[in-house]
């Protein structure tokens, strides 16, 4: 069985920021948690990065995600923001995209884009319609 989870960010405060879950259950307790995850041989965490202009993609989001992610086995599936109407988020250019995903590879994270699905009805991923900006509802 594989296990997805939707981190968003390379730091409790970015993270709460984004998804008020992790005021709850913070980052070292989800990695604590994930790394005592049973995974299959060669089998890997899959863990969701909405990448969001200005908040959660510069260089030293990418190194700090990278020191997260290195004690586990985990294939990041990278997504640019779908805007949503009222929020003030906007996605990356494709270049910052592009930027951001060297600078993960070159920290050896097995990145995978995310193809942009549900955008136009709002139900791409972790960003389900509605007034709430946060990524979790």
């Amino acid at each position: 069985m594989n296990l997805a989870v939707s981190l968003n960010a390379p730091t409790d405060d970015i993270r709460s920021q984004l998804m008020p879950v992790n005021r709850s259950f913070p980052m070292a307790a989800l990695q604590s948690s994930l790394l005592g995850y049973p995974l299959a041989k060669k089998s890997a965490l899959f863990m969701e990065y909405v990448l969001i202009q200005g908040i959660n993609d510069r260089q030293e989001h990418a190194k700090a995600l990278a020191r997260y992610l290195a004690p586990m086995t985990v294939k990041l599936n990278l997504i640019p923001y779908n805007p949503a109407p009222g929020c003030e988020w906007q996605p990356p250019s494709a270049d910052a995209y592009e930027r951001f995903r060297a600078w993960l590879v070159a920290e050896n994270v097995f990145v995978r884009r995310r193809g942009e699905k549900g955008g136009r009805i709002m139900a791409a991923c972790g960003q389900l319609g509605g007034k709430n900006t946060s990524l979790d509802g």
